[in-house]
């Protein structure tokens, strides 16, 4: 009988914790690695948003870069689209470096990430896709390593 019943509250514990670690799907995050060469101004970064519990927050897009991105900022073109068609567009100056050339994001050696809010209180079901584009008149950008959006869920 007491091996039956260490077996019972085993397997009920062991249950338990596999419930309270599944991914309880109140998040997005979407990060895309950009091509080593450069970041082509004529191919924008697609985001397909796959929202059916209708998230709430503030959306966020980080830009990574290395210590040898040539500029300040980038200029970003965002368009949110839903059902082939552009609803909103935004351009986002993203400040990566002071003025003295020190960089503003969170990194070690040469690497660095900066984040910012690009839409408050959105509800992510409000798109389905998000498509990034550079705002910089050169064709190829170098130095951007990975463009992300992100969903901080409201409390």
């Amino acid at each position: 009988m007491n091996k039956l019943l260490v077996f019972i509250i085993s397997f009920v514990i062991i249950c338990l914790g596999a419930v309270s670690c599944a991914p309880k799907h109140d998040y997005f995050s979407d990060f895309h690695s950009i091509n080593p060469e450069g970041w082509d101004a004529r191919s924008p970064e697609v985001f397909a948003i796959d929202d059916t519990v209708g998230l709430r927050g503030d959306l966020v897009l980080t830009v990574r870069h290395d210590a040898f991105y040539p500029y300040r900022n980038i200029w970003l073109f965002v368009n949110f689209e839903k059902n082939d068609s552009v609803i909103e567009c935004d351009t986002i100056d993203c400040p990566l470096a002071d003025i003295n050339g020190r960089w503003l994001g969170k990194g070690f050696g040469s690497s660095y990430e900066k984040s910012l809010i690009i839409k408050e209180k959105c509800a992510l079901n409000s798109f389905d896709r998000i498509v990034i584009s550079s705002g910089l008149r050169d064709l190829r950008i170098t130095g951007i390593t990975d463009i992300g959006i992100s969903l901080i869920p409201e409390k």
